[in-house]
């Protein structure tokens, strides 16, 4: 597999979809999507020199495109294109090897992308071939990786609200209350951090290392605590 020119995650508008066809026009291998899912698909089963980014308000997709272009691909450059007052203050803590501010002119636009293809890393087949997927696998996994995220945001959450619970009711349930609290936050952590874990070493690295003990949120975490506080009856 040869290693693609430029990859465009566009958000629908004329402007790099133009430029897309404006590069290929000039012998540059390009690929245009329309959405950060499709273009984390890409990313996933192919390797490319340069990746551009169009972002515009609260892209929360297209944050996480940001976070995975360099660890699905490292040597691939990256650029954001968006309107200043449009990104997130996020996209200024990331890797980025150039930022194209809009308005811009579009003979602007092409320079600079050009620049940035004169200067990748060249690799070889062998590099470029490692690690990437085909395309059913590619995509599920694309899928599996953003839908575990949001997973794990959701223990981050869950993770804080306990904590909170265990300063403002510890008094109130007493010491064996105070305990299903500790341990129901500790299980919760525990399983944040096997979604992590399989996040940075199976969707981004290789295979995933077995954990020992994974627990099931409802069964071993949310279900015991409640009926401990007699909210569920008990199981017979």
């Amino acid at each position: 597999m040869r290693r693609e020119d430029v990859l465009i995650i566009n958000d629908g508008t004329p402007l790099l979809l133009t430029m897309g066809r404006i590069l290929e026009s000039g012998g540059c291998r390009t690929c245009v999507v329309d959405s950060p899912e499709d273009g984390l698909f890409e990313l996933a089963r192919k390797c490319f020199h340069l990746v551009i980014v169009k972002m515009e308000g609260n892209g929360r997709d297209s944050l996480t495109v940001l976070d995975m272009v360099k660890e699905l691909d490292p040597e691939a450059k990256l650029i954001i294109l968006g309107e200043e007052t449009a990104l997130p203050p996020e996209a200024y803590e990331l890797e980025v090897d150039d930022y194209i501010l809009l308005p811009c002119r579009p003979a602007e636009i092409r320079r600079r992308i050009m620049n940035n293809l004169q200067t990748a890393k060249p690799s070889s087949t062998a590099s470029a071939v490692q690690g990437k997927l085909n395309a059913i696998n590619g995509r599920a996994l694309v899928r599996l990786g953003l839908m575990f995220r949001d997973l794990r945001g959701g223990l981050v959450s869950l993770v804080s609200a306990l904590k909170l619970m265990e300063r403002e009711a510890g008094a109130k349930v007493g010491p064996d209350g105070a305990h299903l609290l500790q341990e129901a936050r500790r299980k919760a952590g525990r399983l944040e951090g096997l979604l992590e874990q399989y996040l940075r070493n199976t969707v981004f690295c290789g295979d995933y290392p077995e954990a020992p003990g994974p627990c099931d949120l409802w069964e071993d975490l949310v279900g015991p605590q409640l009926r401990e506080l007699h909210v569920l009856p008990p199981i017979h």
